[in-house]
């Protein structure tokens, strides 16, 4: 991600979606942290991929912040994703894009089904056992199925463990729930 900052992988991403995706697709989106901020914002910079958006699915999304960026600041850590999604302080960033994203659902709802990790992680920036992303901050912004799991940390979220893992199970029914037969 290097020092571009969200708004570089925002631009780079656009330009990748106007040349790739055909005119009359429908599109769902699985965001994995990140992810689901940089889709929020390429919505936003795109009404035309809103307009063809049928739904996003966020896994552990920071979308008021991370705690785990003010540690990283408090190492001196201050690469522009992490100044971005810091939450002390309120991040100008991440408040911004709560009031753009607001204002947009006010004209287009666009179902949002989110969950958090719920297991904490090993040691990071020095400290052990953090959630890397909260249940607060990954719920705010959603409209559907809000969902904690208890036995996956940031970096499993996004790979059930096999096909009976719960968070597989409640995948498949957002699916269903944005692309009904």
């Amino acid at each position: 991600l290097g020092g571009t900052g969200i708004d570089g992988i925002v631009a780079k991403s656009l330009q990748s979606f106007r040349n790739n995706i055909p005119a009359n697709h429908q599109l769902i989106f699985v965001a994995h942290s990140l992810g689901g901020i940089v889709i929020r914002e390429l919505i936003m910079q795109d009404l035309t991929i809103g307009m063809k958006t049928r739904g996003i699915v966020t896994l552990a999304t920071p979308m008021a912040g991370s705690k785990l960026a003010d540690v990283a600041r408090y190492f001196f850590i201050e690469g522009p994703i992490v100044l971005q999604l810091a939450s002390s302080e309120g991040s100008n960033y991440v408040t911004q894009l709560l009031r753009d994203w607001a204002k947009l659902q006010l004209i287009q709802r666009i179902p949002v089904f989110c969950s958090s990790e719920g297991k904490r992680s090993g040691t990071v920036f020095g400290v052990r056992g953090s959630l890397v992303v909260e249940q607060g901050s990954a719920f705010t912004s959603c409209t559907h199925a809000f969902k904690d799991w208890p036995e996956h940390d940031h970096n499993s979220i996004n790979k059930p463990f096999d096909q009976n893992d719960n968070l597989h199970e409640w995948l498949k029914e957002a699916l269903v729930q944005m692309n009904p037969m």
